[in-house]
């Protein structure tokens, strides 16, 4: 069964992603801010973190460098800011994936399918 941390500042997303991960058999974990996912993801083995890259207390690249140093976990960023792209790590990197805000459920399961098949850089 993955494990997934859902790092996202808006409360009705990490609603609707908690329902549609759990329902899928996922073990959902939440963050709502950098220094909260931080130490979760420090504390717990994932498989997979969806972070949004306009939480509070750091950026999504410090987060993603840092995470790195001791997770092996696939990265989805969210965000409203498409050019946001330039600066993250999703072109470059395998099992990294940028999803733009809002996006729907099906956007997000297609994109965890391509992403833990490893048919990536994917930027939607």
């Amino acid at each position: 069964m993955k494990t997934i941390l859902i790092a996202d500042g808006e409360r009705s997303i990490r609603k609707a992603l908690h329902l549609c991960f759990i329902s899928q058999g996922y073990f959902v974990f939440f963050a709502k801010n950098f220094i909260e996912a931080q130490s979760i993801l420090k504390s717990i083995e994932f498989d997979l973190v969806i972070y949004d890259t306009e939480l509070p207390g750091g950026t999504a690249l410090d987060f993603y460098n840092r995470a790195n140093e001791y997770c092996e976990a696939k990265f989805i960023f969210t965000s409203a800011f498409p050019e946001l792209t330039d600066v993250l790590p999703v072109q470059q990197v395998e099992e990294t994936a940028f999803l733009e805000k809002p996006f729907t459920i099906s956007m997000i399961q297609n994109t965890i399918s391509d992403i833990f098949s490893e048919n990536l850089p994917i930027a939607v």
